[in-house]
């Protein structure tokens, strides 16, 4: 299991405040949709995060991302940038 250490914590949408992923240290997370949580697993390598949702109907989604100190970037499948700040706690 390869993660980027510096992914794990909760990041918050600058958009939508109530958009949160949660990307634990051992490859699990969720990610809270406005109260419609998805739990899943992760996996990250290069500038790619592979993301595994354990309810089903859901594939695996692949999206590039950039981490810029406390901002995450998460390109969606049409390339539109969405921009995470970390708020953990």
């Amino acid at each position: 299991l390869k993660t980027d250490k510096r992914l794990v914590g909760r990041w918050q949408s600058e958009n939508k405040p109530d958009y949160v992923y949660t990307f634990n240290v051992d490859g699990t997370g969720q990610y809270d949709m406005a109260g419609n949580v998805l739990e899943m697993t992760y996996t990250n390598e290069d500038s790619k995060i592979t993301l595994s949702f354990l309810k089903e109907g859901y594939s695996p989604v692949t999206l590039i991302y950039e981490l810029d100190g406390e901002r995450l970037n998460i390109k969606d499948s049409y390339g539109k940038d969405t921009f995470y700040v970390r708020s953990d706690g």
